[in-house]
């Protein structure tokens, strides 16, 4: 069995038997990626290397986790850092703008 080492940046910690809930994940979706393709409606075919949270990132219940490949990984968790950029950015008004 490959050792399996962690790069991420999470700002929530993972529970201390993270390692035997990824294992169980993985063998649930046969180690296949679960994402759905947006432009065939399929399952992805790749092999799944990393284990997701659906929902909140700190919900670690095994029905909350799926498996994905590590490209299909990186490109959910950008876009989820995209948007929270998007949120906490606060337009500053126009300097020559009168308020109301």
């Amino acid at each position: 069995m490959m050792a399996w080492k962690s790069k991420s940046s999470r700002t929530t910690p993972l529970p201390p038997d993270w390692y035997r809930r990824r294992a169980i994940v993985l063998k649930r979706d046969g180690h296949r990626c679960m994402h759905i393709r947006e432009d065939t409606g399929q399952r992805c075919t790749e092999r799944a290397t990393d284990v997701d949270h659906i929902g909140e990132p700190d919900d670690h219940r095994i029905h909350m986790l799926q498996s994905l490949c590590s490209w299909h990984h990186r490109q959910k968790t950008g876009s989820q850092g995209g948007r929270q950029v998007r949120k906490k950015r606060v337009r500053p008004s126009h300097p020559g703008l009168i308020p109301e």
